[in-house]
């Protein structure tokens, strides 16, 4: 098999905001539920939230977008409030915050109707992503006409002593997967990343992978996203959310651990 190496590439954060919905939440409830998706970082313009209802099981409908929100996310080490302003249906956005390893963030949002939501949040530490090694897998029984299958292992150091979370957003040729990348530190602690994903690409594709340091209960929701994702005829359960009100969706603080572009060789 041949091993690539991928050398950092460094990206505007301009090419890395996107108020794309990370997950698609199918509920097995019959009252529709506001489903908050929050998120922020260090990295300027990833203050984002969007909002929407969730659809039941076997609907193939959008979700419907919830406009005329009061949307705010303030830093309680020195109680600053930032608004996000709605910036189209259902999205709201702040380009100039930016947030802080270690710091604590308070996410308040108040639909039309009055109901009100929030999550408290820690930001983790920073670990960096310093490099990607990938190779194509041999995939028995594969369909001529299937995509070959790629390997990646993302490089980085855990920090020792402490439970460390991880996520990977993989884009190809700009569009993103409904795939979830999540890694816990169990295994590895103190040490550089094992841990490999596979996806489906050709050689020339261009491979997107931002690496987020995510605390655990943005990791513990992410889980409950994923396992639902994979059982294709099983009720799906709804994941524990961090945000209270009995909203579904989560509050993600996270650190941006840089982001690598690379075309498959």
């Amino acid at each position: 098999m041949k091993f690539q190496h991928i050398l950092l590439v460094c990206l505007s954060f301009f090419t890395l905001i996107s108020c794309e919905k990370e997950i698609d939440i199918e509920v097995d409830d019959t009252t529709p539920k506001i489903v908050i998706e929050a998120m922020m970082s260090d990295r300027q313009g990833d203050a984002v939230v969007l909002l929407s209802l969730s659809r039941n099981l076997n609907d193939g409908s959008e979700p419907a977008k919830v406009s005329d929100a009061e949307v705010s996310i303030k830093a309680i080490d020195n109680d600053e409030v930032f608004i996000l302003n709605q910036i189209e249906e259902g999205v709201y956005q702040n380009v100039s915050l930016v947030g802080e390893p270690g710091k604590t963030y308070r996410l308040e949002v108040q639909l039309s109707d009055g109901s009100t939501y929030s999550s408290l949040q820690t930001m983790p530490r920073k670990v960096e992503l310093t490099d990607v090694t990938y190779r194509e897998r041999d995939v028995a029984f594969q369909d001529e006409e299937d995509d070959p299958v790629f390997e990646f292992q993302p490089i980085f150091l855990d920090p020792a002593g402490e439970d460390n979370y991880y996520q990977f957003i993989v884009k190809r040729n700009g569009v993103k997967g409904k795939d979830i990348f999540i890694k816990e530190d169990q295994g590895f602690d103190g040490l550089e990343n094992s841990q490999k994903f596979s996806i489906e690409a050709n050689y020339a594709d261009v491979i997107n992978i931002d690496m987020h340091n995510i605390n655990e209960s943005a990791y513990e929701y992410l889980l409950g996203v994923k396992l639902n994702l994979s059982q294709s005829t099983a009720t799906p359960t709804n994941p524990t959310s961090n945000i209270t009100g009995d909203a579904l969706g989560y509050f993600k603080v996270f650190s941006a651990g840089n982001a690598l572009e690379f075309s498959l060789e």
